[in-house]
């Protein structure tokens, strides 16, 4: 019989430990979960710190609440043991003694801290193992909690080493786990579990998952062994954006009548089959029966609302709700939330059909968690615009949309109700089985309209009420649009006279009006154009930016901004962008105004100039010409550079790829393969391209503003292009330094900064280990946080953000970063403020002093005085940073510094020039002689020092007193003849090249000094000019040197 190594069969140990953490990590997912973290081979920091004993015998801790045990709601203390040797052989309590004794002790330390009472309501202590335990233990743990004294109890007290009165109350909080699956099976039952959290299988995620408890087993963790729900995201690599894509938008009305047939409905939904179709024109209240659905229904029932119309975003690139991975997500997550389901971690290796059998499963898993605790409610899920989901997939040629989709399953639960809410002459685009009739939505009845018009008009008669409620075609909508035109009840019913309205009438009607009053403004010749602005609104995609509406239309912005405003309800203005309000609205808009046939080649061809001006306009005219039956003048259009916006070029190529992959994929989709070959050729180049512009990007992203559109900038987001750096979630710091560069993004820049805070306190907690996959936190990093702080938050949170760090330096390391940021973009009020809320941060006073310095200008006085004052303080010492050439690094900023007091007159020259002096290094000749003198401009750095000092002193720098010495020891080896011989060679030498390369320089550093300080008048500035440079031309290089310095 062969026979097991044991050194593989302790190996076995350590497997079975991962996979079983493992698995237990997976409870954080739970978005209700108390669960806040898992610590492996030890406590928490938190914990550890507080609670020294019994630490060897915790292999795992699990906190819920908090990871600090004061705040924490329950703390559970786990020690696991796994045989493969002796799988069969039972546990006896002599067994257990050392981890016994070791729980115990830290029984009695935690009741010592909060009471016998309170640990015992929150602390809790198990051990879990593969193998059984014998009846003698079991018994005598039973025995124990119930205080009899038996002897098998008094060997179970034995084991834990603790008072007789004490023992009880421990044994009470000890639990034995026995039996476990062992090794193999724990690791099948891990892949099983990640399984359900994906839409499909994934063999990378269940080893993603046991190499995070792994890698938190070892020292490099050491200091925070703990594992969190961000932590399990991050293996999985996701975040929380990607768990809810496509939050609701759906805006309540201000007033809701309740109408008495949404409670038929309901009874139909409830009685009738697993998935309805509610249609209704348009107007009529399908939205609001979707929100009020849910109280209708029986208690304890569960209702969900997924909204595709998204306020009319759900055509546009980044905001795309009809397919699966953004609609399946969302729902399944939201019923997570409700703690029905596992939630449902999106991946990009899933398919549509995996991700509807995914959702699936949870329905199920949802229904049966309902029928549980409710036994006659239902689980709904209301899809709201159904039939806008299926539209923007076909206008993109994706997929059918999710709605489709679902309309094709059959195997819904019992206890589900599935409702899709369409117009009725759209239904046949979602395709539903004949089994499915859609349930008509009816308009108001008289008693509803006459209640809507009160709620406005108190003193309205039954007989206004019934005008009302005929003229409007009993439509909401158009009852409201009506009401919200303002005026008395009279000017009401004055503007529905004539036949009665319905929503396409009165909104055609209001638009008219509305047109009608700016044609009566204009000239007879431009009524072409004031129709070509409601062209533009029909046919460009939202938001649709007002100056490209107005140079469509060859009328003034004023104009186009004046129309949407007199329209009110149906549009909605947004700084400098329109967009549809409801879906009536944008359907009118595109029956009635979008061009066809000739109409569309016409706008496409007045359209086309404004691509050179306008990233929107160049993105959207691929599309238009696809819809124009122009295939051969797109793929032309995406092979050439023709109809690209001029600049910025960050837009120019983003649009260019673009249309390449339109056009890519509208050849492969009609077959036309020659086409599609040229095209992927030209794609394969400017992705490439386009992979180096992101790169720029995410290094610079405060030019983000200054070369893209909003939308672009919205764009770059979603797609994920902005990169951060070495450390998780850093991604999220570039994105909201590079958002907040636009005003009009603002509040998706503080989204970002939030989470990428959350994120860094995350990583501050993680152990500083060199080379660990954790990464380091980059100057670079801090300083693109402090960009978007100070766009964000103004100056005052800057200068508090970098006092947060620990190091120093690193107010100064990444201020410099962020002035110079803000001096190229000409920020220096925003300088000036940050300046004044420094206070007593000499780091970040000194980037501010140096980058102001480099370009002129000098910090505000209150800022300059509290740096003098340190700077001079004999008390104070500047520490050199880490670094080549850190005492450089100083002498300049400080040379710096000197130069503003003194410009300012807040200390006496004297004083500056003994605080420079106690800065200057000792002279060495590689300062200002030889190839490292020109390094980071140590040579410059040393010489503006000391002329700088000679300057403030009234004195004249001289050469000879920038010359080194030769040390003594050296000359008093050297006899006569040799002095002599050294002389002879010297000027032919070092000393030359000294010579020509520091007394070429002295002039226009004194010249500098001189300047700096306020001591050259502008009228003399060229003769002073004109001085230094004969100086410095008389000294001249008089040796070849094919590596000197320019």
């Amino acid at each position: 019989m062969a026979t097991v190594n044991p050194v593989r069969a302790s190996r076995d140990g350590d497997q079975f430990h991962y996979y079983w953490a493992a698995r237990r990590c997976l409870g954080l997912l739970a978005p209700d979960a108390q669960l806040v973290a898992i610590s492996i081979e030890g406590p928490a920091v938190q914990d550890g710190d507080q609670f020294e004993e019994g630490i060897a015998s915790i292999d795992v801790a699990e906190y819920r609440g908090d990871v600090d045990p004061s705040k924490a709601t329950e703390v559970r203390y786990i020690q696991l043991k796994h045989s493969t040797l002796r799988m069969e052989m039972e546990w006896v309590a002599s067994d257990l003694t050392d981890t016994l004794q070791n729980f115990g002790r830290r029984y009695l330390q935690l009741v010592g801290r909060y009471g016998a009472e309170d640990v015992a309501a929150r602390f809790a202590f198990e051990f879990v193992t593969n193998r059984p335990f014998a009846d003698s233990l079991v018994s005598g743990l039973e025995q124990l909690r119930s205080g009899e004294a038996t002897p098998l109890a008094r060997a179970a007290a034995h084991a834990t080493r603790l008072p007789e009165e004490v023992a009880p109350t421990f044994a009470r909080l000890l639990t034995l786990t026995g039996r476990v699956e062992h090794l193999a099976a724990q690791e099948s039952l891990l892949h099983d579990d990640v399984s359900g959290y994906l839409p499909e299988a994934d063999r990378d995620a269940p080893l993603q998952m046991k190499d995070l408890v792994a890698q938190r087993a070892t020292t490099k963790f050491e200091h925070r062994p703990e594992i969190t729900r961000l932590d399990v995201l991050k293996s999985l690599g996701v975040d929380m954006r990607d768990l809810y894509p496509a939050p609701p938008r759906i805006e309540a009305p201000d007033r809701i009548v309740l109408r008495r047939q949404l409670e038929d409905l309901a009874a139909r939904i409830v009685t009738g089959g697993c998935v309805s179709i509610v249609s209704a024109d348009a107007g009529v209240g399908k939205t609001v029966l979707a929100t009020q659905l849910g109280d209708l229904l029986p208690e304890g029932s569960q209702t969900l609302v997924y909204d595709c119309f998204g306020n009319g975003s759900y055509r546009g690139a980044s905001e795309y709700r009809h397919r699966c991975r953004d609609g399946l997500v969302q729902l399944a997550n939201e019923l997570a939330g409700l703690s029905l389901c596992n939630p449902l971690i999106p991946t990009s290796k899933a398919d549509p059909p995996a991700y509807v059998r995914a959702f699936m499963a949870r329905v199920e898993s949802a229904a049966a968690t309902l029928r549980q605790s409710a036994p006659d409610a239902v689980l709904c899920l209301v899809i709201d615009a159904a039939d806008n989901a299926e539209m923007a997939a076909r206008e993109i040629h994706d997929p059918p949309s999710f709605p489709r989709l679902l309309l094709r399953e059959t195997n819904w639960p019992s206890n589900v109700r599935v409702v899709l809410t369409a117009r009725p002459h759209r239904v046949s685009k979602l395709d539903p089985p004949r089994s499915i009739e859609p349930m008509p939505l009816e308009p108001f009845n008289e008693a509803e309209s006459a209640k809507h018009l009160r709620g406005f008009f108190s003193d309205a008669t039954d007989q206004d009420a019934i005008e009302f409620h005929r003229q409007t075609s009993r439509n909401p909508r158009v009852q409201a649009t009506a009401l919200a035109q303002g005026g008395s009840l009279h000017d009401v019913l004055l503007s529905l006279a004539g036949e009665p309205r319905t929503v396409e009438t009165l909104i055609g009607d209001l638009l008219q009006s509305a047109i009608d009053r700016v044609l009566a403004d204009t000239p007879t010749a431009d009524h072409d154009q004031v129709r070509a602005v409601c062209s533009a609104l029909a046919t460009l995609r939202p938001f649709v930016p007002l100056r490209v509406v107005a140079n469509v239309a060859a009328v003034p912005i004023e104009l186009v901004r004046s129309l949407a405003h007199d329209l009110q309800r149906p549009l909605i203005v947004r700084e400098d962008a329109i967009q549809f309000r409801d879906e009536p609205t944008e359907t009118w808009f595109r029956d009635v105004f979008k061009p066809t046939g000739a109409e569309l080649n016409v706008f496409i061809e007045r359209l086309m100039p404004l691509a050179g001006e306008s990233a929107y306009v160049a993105a959207g005219i691929p599309q238009l010409l696809l819809e124009a039956g122009r295939f051969e003048e797109l793929v032309k259009l995406a092979l050439s550079d023709d109809a690209l916006p001029l600049e910025p070029a960050m837009a120019r190529r983003d649009v260019a790829l673009q249309r390449l992959q339109f056009a890519l994929k509208a050849a492969i989709r009609d077959k036309r393969y020659l086409e599609a070959t040229m095209l992927a050729l030209k794609a394969g180049g400017e992705t490439a391209a386009d992979v180096r512009q992101q790169k720029l990007i995410s290094a610079n992203t405060d030019l983000g503003a200054r070369f893209l559109e909003p939308d672009q900038m919205i764009e770059q987001v979603s797609r994920r292009l902005i990169t951060g750096g070495d450390w998780v979630g850093s991604e999220h710091a570039y994105e909201a330094a590079f958002l907040s560069g636009s005003p009009d993004l603002a509040g998706e820049a503080r989204s970002r900064l939030r989470v990428a805070d959350e994120w860094l306190m995350h990583w501050a907690t993680r152990p500083p280990t060199a080379g660990s996959k954790r990464g380091n936190v980059t100057k670079a990093d801090a300083a693109e946080m402090a960009l978007a702080v100070i766009r964000l938050d103004g100056a005052e949170s800057c200068a508090k953000y970098l006092r947060r760090w620990k190091r120093r330096e690193r107010s100064y390391e990444a201020g410099s970063i962020l002035v110079a940021r803000l001096i190229d973009s000409g920020d220096f009020d925003l300088i000036g403020g940050l300046a004044i809320a420094a206070g007593n941060d000499l780091g970040l006073l000194l980037a501010i002093t140096s980058k102001l310095a480099s370009v002129g200008r000098l910090p505000p006085k209150p800022a300059v005085e509290r740096m003098t004052r340190l700077v001079t303080s004999r008390h104070v010492l500047i520490r050199e940073p880490s670094g080549i050439d850190g005492e450089m690094v100083v002498l300049a900023a400080v040379t710096d510094v000197v130069v503003a007091a003194a410009r300012m007159r807040v200390a006496p020259k004297r004083l500056l020039a003994r605080t420079l002096k106690r800065y200057i290094p000792a002279m060495r000749t590689s300062m200002l002689g030889g190839r490292s003198a020109s390094y980071q401009n140590r040579r410059g750095i040393y010489m503006a020092a000391q002329c700088i000092r000679a300057a403030l002193r009234n004195e004249t720098m001289t050469l000879d007193r920038l010359r080194p010495r030769e040390p003594k020891p050296v000359q008093e080896k050297l006899g006569n003849s040799a002095r002599r011989r050294r002389s002879r060679y010297t000027h032919s030498g070092e000393t030359a090249e000294f010579t020509e390369q520091v007394g070429g320089l002295l002039p226009w550093h004194q010249l500098a000094a001189e300047a700096r300080l306020g001591g050259v008048a502008p009228r003399d500035i060229d003769a002073r000019i004109e001085a230094a440079k004969a100086a410095s031309t008389t000294v001249g290089p008089r040796t070849y040197n094919e590596d000197r310095p320019i």
